[in-house]
């Protein structure tokens, strides 16, 4: 084998590696859209749909709707929630933070003083097709079991509507959360 050929060749591995896992068996991409939220996303597998009321504006605000669409791939958890703020997203700072705070919370992470993120967690930019905010965060954290997990998680806007889309497990298959977060569109 050639010396030069050898970069080329790992290119086309890497390539064909990314195909096999987007196109494997245990991955049954679907369009999905939560009820009413105008943004799409590719999930991997049929999604449960709920929808709860949550405080996301503080002591004595009103409860706003929160659509929730989450499923499994083996150890992997692929999640998406979405509320429409009242006022056009007047609140939107405060919802993002409160929503930040109570998923590092329920990931057992306890942010640093000032609203820092927690031990591990990283911001890196990131754009998503049509939002006016886009907050991207990696990081550790434990499952309802307490056992050991990654997260990859998004915060999105657009108008009034604020939008979460996270990928969570032991270990996450980089392809699989790749295809999940470029999928992403808001109409």
């Amino acid at each position: 084998m050639n010396c030069r050929s050898v970069p080329a060749a790992l290119g086309w591995l890497l390539c064909l590696t990314v195909v096999l896992v987007g196109c494997s068996p245990a991955y049954n991409w679907r369009d999905a859209r939560p009820d009413g939220v105008p943004l799409r996303a590719l999930l991997p597998c049929k999604p449960e749909r709920a929808d709860r009321d949550v405080p996301l504006l503080g002591p004595g605000q009103p409860a706003v709707r929160l659509h929730m669409m989450s499923c499994d791939v083996g150890e992997t958890t692929f999640a998406l929630g979405a509320v429409q703020l009242p006022q056009d997203g007047k609140d939107m700072q405060l919802a993002l933070k409160q929503w930040r705070s109570a998923s590092w919370a329920s990931l057992k992470q306890t942010p640093k003083k000032d609203d820092l993120p927690p031990e591990g967690w990283q911001r890196t930019p990131c754009e998503i097709a049509g939002a006016t905010i886009s907050e991207c965060w990696g990081g550790p954290g434990l499952n309802h079991m307490g056992r050991p997990l990654v997260a990859q998680v998004r915060w999105l806007a657009k108008g009034p509507w604020l939008v979460q889309v996270g990928v969570y497990g032991e270990a996450l298959p980089k392809a699989a959360q790749d295809m999940y977060f470029e999928s992403l569109r808001f109409d």
